[in-house]
């Protein structure tokens, strides 16, 4: 536990400063073109942040259905005698189900905002490379190899820092 908060405690420290650093870099390699990368950085930043922020909820809902089920069958198995002895066992295997069909509800949520957001991330190197080399290009200006192979290794750098801060939203929320 020790060992995370450190980790997570120099990520806050860390990433802003190297995601300056590789802003200030692109600055040199594309001039006036990274604009779009910082805008696309920032709205991809806001749009998984309220994608984290919706997922709370439905993982409190999860972990209460799951409590709810494990009360329910610790019941069923702490009465088994009086549940068989009243012919009762239909009516809490129902109960149970209903609450797992729930549980599971909750968790398929789950499941679709996280690839939302595993698929924001994935789209975000691709959206950076093509917003500023495509604006630098579209715009007249001549693209060297190595200007492209900087651009692409510092926006994927800058891509690794903001996916450890939707990481540490996530932690943090």
């Amino acid at each position: 536990r020790f060992g995370n908060s450190i980790s997570t405690s120099t990520s806050y420290l860390i990433d802003p400063i190297s995601m300056i650093y590789g802003f200030y870099f692109l600055y040199f390699l594309f001039g006036k073109y990274i604009y779009i990368t910082i805008l696309i950085t920032i709205f991809l930043t806001i749009f998984n942040f309220f994608l984290i922020r919706k997922t709370i909820p439905i993982q409190k809902e999860y972990f209460e259905f799951k409590s709810q089920r494990i009360s329910e069958i610790n019941n069923v198995l702490n009465n088994i005698k009086q549940i068989k002895a009243t012919g009762l066992e239909l009516y809490f295997f129902q109960k149970i189900d209903n609450i797992r069909n729930n549980e599971l509800r909750s968790i398929l949520r789950f499941c679709y905002r996280r690839v939302g957001t595993i698929f924001c991330s994935w789209l975000s190197d691709g959206l950076l490379i093509l917003g500023t080399v495509g604006l630098y290009v579209l715009d007249g200006n001549k693209l060297t190899a190595s200007q492209l192979f900087s651009g692409m290794s510092v926006i994927s750098i800058i891509q690794d820092c903001q996916a450890d801060i939707f990481a540490i939203l996530a932690d943090s929320l």
